[in-house]
């Protein structure tokens, strides 16, 4: 009888802390995510890179954000949104 009721009082424990966790992860975004006009994504990333590494003279610098745990072009992006309303700046890989 004891021991069904130690199982029951964790499972309701776990059920609690899943229910919370789930509910915080869905909330934590800055902004949700929508399409501009012109197609753009006006949503906050999560990181984003310059990478100056040295390559082949004809390379450029490469430019990319993270954004829901994958590497996305900055052409994907409404810039000028990003920069109003998002706290990232570019972290300089060398």
């Amino acid at each position: 009888m004891i021991l069904t009721q130690v199982k029951y009082t964790i499972f309701k424990l776990l059920l609690l802390v899943c229910t919370t966790v789930a509910i915080s992860s869905c909330c934590s975004k800055k902004v949700v995510e929508e399409k501009s006009s012109n197609n753009l994504l006006k949503a906050c990333p999560e990181e984003w890179f310059q990478n100056k590494m040295p390559g082949t003279p004809t390379s450029d610098v490469s430019e990319y954000f993270i954004y829901e745990g994958k590497r996305r072009e900055l052409k994907e992006f409404d810039l000028e949104w990003i920069n109003k309303n998002c706290n990232i700046k570019p972290q300089i890989v060398q």
